[in-house]
């Protein structure tokens, strides 16, 4: 049997087996799934090339301290219940599988989620988790049938019309749209673009906090060509206030459907405290977590927000427990207004 026909055979096995946090109801009403991701898009999570690839979610429990928190926080504001799917590492086999096979895996489990009705939240250590997670929400979207490639890669066929526009809302330093032709380093939003051109849709980005010193001229120039809006990091404070706000309802207005992404390597704690050379002081200022929480809760009240991506998990941080709070700074104040519906 064929790994994508185990992964087929599977998705019902799959779903039942998702983890119930919250006081015990049907699994069936739709609510806010939490899937952690530990690989990070070059190597499974249990292969370790040096210590800093070890992150939070990898060590034992990681996810479920995570997913604990945040039910605890939900569980007074909102009463979206939460449910735990574990780590989509963890399957047999999993230190032979190709980068390609765990984003399929990923993008399949994800789809049963939206077909559901359910909102996805995927944590992980590298940005790459968006690429699956978009796919699958377009596929669900379009009400795609799919064909397996020759190269055991999965492409979507013709779509169906309708307000199906997904608007990509991604807080992040860098624009992640470098040109490269795999999804390598701060490219990530580039194969969604490439995704988009396949498949004859419409790539829609706003990237919040970018960084001026961190991007060359010719990303900006590349987004501007592909489009794209973005604030830099000074605007996004709380003297720019309105401007964020226009600039999330300008863009909110445009889209049918939105696909939120935070990587916390934006949060201007989180910039301080980190040893890595890319996310220095001197390099990236960062925005407050306060200015986070109020652009966060504008998406969700609008409605259209499908599905949250959480990325760059700092292990530096860790000792201290922030990042577990950070996710949960993130998490709860999204599901306090989102509305969550078959």
């Amino acid at each position: 049997m064929t790994f994508s026909q185990r992964l087929r055979q599977n998705l019902n096995l799959w779903f039942c087996s998702i983890k119930v946090l919250r006081p015990y109801k049907q699994q069936s009403t739709p609510g806010a799934i939490l899937l952690g991701v530990a690989a990070d898009g070059r190597f499974p999570s249990n292969v370790v090339a040096d210590n800093s690839v070890v992150n939070l979610l990898s060590k034992p429990g990681g996810l479920e301290s995570i997913a604990r928190s945040v039910m605890h926080a939900a569980l007074t504001k909102t009463n979206i219940p939460v449910y735990n799917a574990g780590m989509l590492d963890d399957i047999d086999g999993f230190d032979d599988l190709d980068v390609d096979d765990i984003q399929l895996e990923q993008y399949l489990k994800v789809l049963v989620y939206l077909m559901a009705g359910h909102f996805p939240i995927t944590i992980g250590s590298a940005d790459s988790i968006s690429i699956a997670n978009y796919q699958a929400l377009s596929a669900h979207l379009y009400q795609q049938q799919y064909h397996q490639h020759q190269h055991n890669k999965w492409y979507g066929s013709e779509y169906v019309a309708g307000n199906n526009r997904i608007g990509i809302i991604n807080f992040d330093p860098n624009f992640e749209l470098r040109l490269t032709p795999s999804p390598k380093l701060d490219s990530v939003f580039n194969a969604v673009n490439q995704y988009c051109l396949e498949t004859f849709r419409i790539f829609n980005y706003l990237g919040l906090g970018i960084c001026k010193r961190t991007n060359s001229e010719d990303t900006f120039e590349y987004a501007k060509e592909l489009g794209c809006d973005w604030l830099l990091d000074k605007h996004m404070s709380i003297t720019h206030r309105e401007l964020i706000e226009e600039t999330l309802e300008r863009f909110i207005e445009q889209v049918d459907h939105i696909h939120l992404s935070v990587d916390l390597a934006v949060i201007y704690e989180q910039v301080l405290a980190s040893k890595d050379s890319h996310l220095h002081s001197s390099q990236t200022q960062g925005i407050t977590l306060e200015i986070l929480i109020f652009a966060l809760q504008i998406i969700a009240r609008s409605g259209k927000l499908k599905m949250l991506d959480i990325v760059t998990l700092n292990p530096e941080l860790d000792y201290s427990h922030k990042t577990a709070a950070y996710v949960s700074s993130i998490i709860c104040p999204v599901l306090q207004h989102l509305k969550v519906s078959n």
